[in-house]
């Protein structure tokens, strides 16, 4: 074989040998952990990024789908008079000549749309991606350790859910870590295949309930904080209601959570 080429399926390594920002990852068999919810990132035309969880990302979505609509029928409007200003507002009760009107019109709209879009600030560039954790599986030398896969293809995710085997091949090794972990990316080309294998579940711990003092302070973090979240849901105690203003100008009221404790909670208010 030739220096460099390998012949059939790429060949193994552990994570403990990876290095931060330090060449391509051939293969790993690992143990799926964890997985966290998707997180959704928007690019502005200045470079900026923006990121949201799903939840976020479909209210900006109707929000900027709501303007862009309105400002597409102030320029269209404005655009159309002008144009019949020009053609001199000429009737004609020929049905030919009304044709060719029409056929004019959704000409000049589809025109008019094309140049509305040229606008890069009538376009967003959004793209979502999957986080999860992974614990190696290799067999032999030191203990098997842990490190976080991003897949900016999360249509192509279904078999990723916590406690299956994969094989994943063709990874690239990010520049920094997350959360004290090294960060695998992937290529085009990154190829995953689920195993038939069963994970002990000692390899993985699966995501609970938790209360207010097993939180990390992490969990509060402004940046992307619903994709930090490592639980399945929180214990709160009712705090009671306050009179909010909503949209137009209508009052309602809110129901209030504090984070609690099961200890420091009654149980039929918790």
């Amino acid at each position: 074989a030739k220096l460099g080429r390998c012949r059939g399926s790429p060949f193994l390594v552990s994570i403990r040998s990876l290095v931060v920002a330090k060449g391509i990852v051939p293969a790993i068999k690992v143990v799926v952990q964890r997985v966290m919810p998707l997180v959704f990132m928007e690019t502005k035309p200045d470079g900026t990024k923006i990121w949201r969880s799903r939840g976020a990302e479909e209210r900006a979505e109707a929000d900027f789908h709501a303007k862009v609509n309105g400002e597409w029928e102030d320029f269209a409007t404005k655009r159309m008079a002008e144009a019949s200003d020009e053609s001199g507002g000429s009737e004609s009760q020929s049905q030919d000549r009304e044709g060719r009107v029409q056929k004019k019109c959704e000409n000049l709209q589809e025109n008019l749309r094309r140049e509305f879009l040229e606008d890069e600030s009538r376009n967003r560039k959004t793209c979502a991606f999957l986080r999860f954790q992974v614990r190696c599986m290799r067999e032999g030398g030191a203990p098997p350790a842990s490190c976080y896969i991003t897949w900016w293809r999360p249509s192509d995710t279904a078999h990723i859910k916590e406690g299956a085997v994969l094989a994943i091949d063709n990874l690239q090794i990010a520049t920094r870590r997350y959360h004290g972990r090294i960060q695998l990316q992937v290529f085009k080309s990154t190829r995953s295949f689920p195993l038939r294998e069963v994970a002990d579940p000692s390899a993985y711990e699966m995501a609970a309930a938790v209360d207010a003092a097993a939180l990390p302070d992490a969990a509060f973090a402004p940046a992307m904080r619903d994709a930090l979240f490592d639980a399945v849901g929180l214990v709160v105690a009712v705090s009671g209601k306050i009179p909010v203003l909503g949209r137009n100008g209508e009052e309602k009221m809110i129901q209030v959570f504090a984070l609690a404790s099961p200890a420091e909670s009654d149980p039929e208010e918790t």
